[in-house]
């Protein structure tokens, strides 16, 4: 099964994609700045199956968890 880290999976076109890859088959990974976002549920119910991860872009050892956790083969920043 192919992985893939989404970075703004709670914006529009994250949910989106989210949702299309998981239709397609993928693990779905998404990174979050704080799991207090009031989109968080949103994703987590439209998403089956995505793992929410918490990070930032701006903390290089955030996003190197991110991705040592996630393993994926494909990686979406939006």
């Amino acid at each position: 099964m192919p992985r893939a880290l989404i970075t703004g999976i709670t914006g529009q076109d994250g949910l989106y994609l989210g949702e299309l890859l998981t239709a397609k088959g993928y693990e779905v990974f998404g990174l979050v700045r704080g799991q207090s976002n009031p989109k968080v549920a949103v994703v987590e119910r439209l998403v089956p199956g995505v793992v929410l991860l918490e990070g930032d872009l701006t903390d290089l050892p955030s996003l190197i968890g991110a991705v040592e956790i996630s393993q994926p083969d494909e990686v979406y920043n939006l």
